[in-house]
């Protein structure tokens, strides 16, 4: 997929801007779901994606995924 592509061809330090956890919940649900599109039999993704999108629980999920990109150089919570 594009946008899969797209993060992953990243620098760190452009992933790091892009998941920042103000915009970065919106990335990290979409690189979620379309993880999930790209292979339906991993559903960790899905299941992923849709606790990005519950409130405050997104963000706090979203905090824990910046640190993991600045750690791992990508976001690898709840991702498969």
């Amino acid at each position: 997929m594009g946008f899969i592509n797209w993060i992953d061809g990243l620098s760190k330090g452009m992933k790091i801007l892009v998941f920042f956890p103000i915009w970065g919940w919106v990335f990290g649900f979409l690189y979620r779901l379309f993880k999930f599109i790209n292979d339906t039999s991993k559903v960790i993704n899905l299941i992923g994606a849709i606790l990005f999108v519950l409130g405050p629980l997104g963000f706090v999920l979203e905090v824990i995924d910046f640190v993991l990109v600045i750690i791992n150089d990508k976001p690898t919570f709840l991702v498969d």
